[in-house]
């Protein structure tokens, strides 16, 4: 994902829907996290542990658009990105 000019990555995990197992159904998630893919996640990485839980990571609805999940994924780089200057 590119921002100011630099390639960002992340990496992504689907969670199963797990009506199966429990009583309610739980619907599928998207997790995402900053990878080690590229070089320019490399600030990131180092300073994730320094920055706030709700941010070190992003939980998305199964059922967004790639536009949707770009929209979000983007957005929340973006306040990572924010929240490291402010450090």
């Amino acid at each position: 994902m590119k921002l100011n000019n630099k390639l960002y990555s992340t990496l992504v995990y689907k969670t199963l829907d797990c009506s199966a197992v429990y009583r309610e159904a739980i619907k599928g998630q998207y997790l995402f996290l900053i990878d080690t893919e590229s070089t320019d996640n490399e600030e990131m990485r180092n300073k994730m542990h320094l920055l706030p839980k709700n941010i070190q990571s992003l939980n998305l609805p199964i059922n967004f658009t790639e536009i949707q999940k770009e929209v979000y994924v983007k957005d929340w780089i973006r306040q990572i990105l924010e929240e490291m200057r402010l450090k």
